[in-house]
């Protein structure tokens, strides 16, 4: 029952148009659920280190991603100050272990939305080249 509510559409996560309205309503719903209380802390980066360390390691490459979100939530990022105190950070954390830092919301231009947090599936592809072409040495992701 569950699987298939909205007739399953949850497993696409497929849009070829933006409904504005629709994604206006959950970027605020999302931004007070998961937003309205956000504290950085320690704890955040303790575990994306360890990860990093095992997989360097483990000759393993790495690219954190920071995801494209539709822009009125990301508005919310920027009024935290996440591009000035997260990101700064984590994009230390790759440098340190040899991983790669991509930014989906300003290396990529695909603005479709599947909801406010998730790009539509037809944004994968511009997403995977920039990646697949930097771990083949084709172009480096700056």
């Amino acid at each position: 029952m569950v699987l298939n509510l909205n007739h399953g559409e949850q497993f696409a996560y497929t849009t070829f148009l933006n409904d504005p309205d629709r994604l206006e309503k959950d970027a605020a719903r999302i931004r007070n659920l998961y937003l309205s209380t956000f504290i950085l802390g320690p704890t955040q980066f303790f575990f994306v280190e360890r990860f990093l360390k095992l997989a360097k390691e483990n000759d393993v490459k790495v690219y954190l991603i920071w995801p494209k979100v539709y822009e009125t939530y990301r508005k919310r990022y920027y009024e935290l100050e996440m591009e000035k105190t997260w990101w700064p950070k984590i994009q230390d954390l790759a440098k340190r272990y040899s991983a790669v830092s991509v930014d989906l919301n300003t290396q990529t231009s695909c603005e479709l939305f599947y909801d406010a947090s998730h790009q539509s599936i037809m944004c994968f592809l511009e997403s995977m080249k920039l990646m697949i072409d930097d771990y083949y040495g084709f172009k480096k992701i700056q």
